[in-house]
Order: C-alpha cells, then structure tokens, then sequence
C-alpha cells in the first residue's frame, strides 16, 4: 500500500496545475451560462 505523503515541490506543482484548471473552468461556465 503506497502512502499518500508527496514531497512539497510535488505538491505545489500539483496545487498550481489544479488552480489554473479550476480558473479555466469556471471562466468557460461563465462563457456557456451566458
């Protein structure tokens, strides 16, 4: 069973890509809505 620790780098990375996603997301359901 592998452990769910990451190393810090690996997380801000991670933490950024998921940012930029989110904000592509919502700016595309802003675009759709309207």
């Amino acid at each position: 069973k592998q452990s769910k620790r990451v190393s810090a780098s690996k997380r801000y990375k991670i933490e950024k890509k998921v940012r930029e996603h989110n904000r592509k997301k919502r700016k595309e359901a802003k675009k759709n809505a309207t």
